[in-house]
């Protein structure tokens, strides 16, 4: 992945450009990305613990 720019600095290069170009500001719809699950982050499984009672 190297190279690859963050998608903040990405954004504000296309702003700056338009601005520089006195164009109209890029708008676009975002589209978040899905959270990874709860039970597994990078191929390692994961347990819910809770410690204490509650009484």
């Amino acid at each position: 992945m190297a190279g690859q720019r963050g998608i903040f600095q990405h954004g504000w290069s296309l702003i700056v450009a338009a601005l520089l170009n006195h164009q109209l500001l890029p708008v676009k719809p975002g589209r978040p990305e899905a959270w990874p699950g709860l039970t597994e982050i990078n191929g390692v499984t994961l347990a819910v613990y809770a410690e204490g009672g509650g009484g």
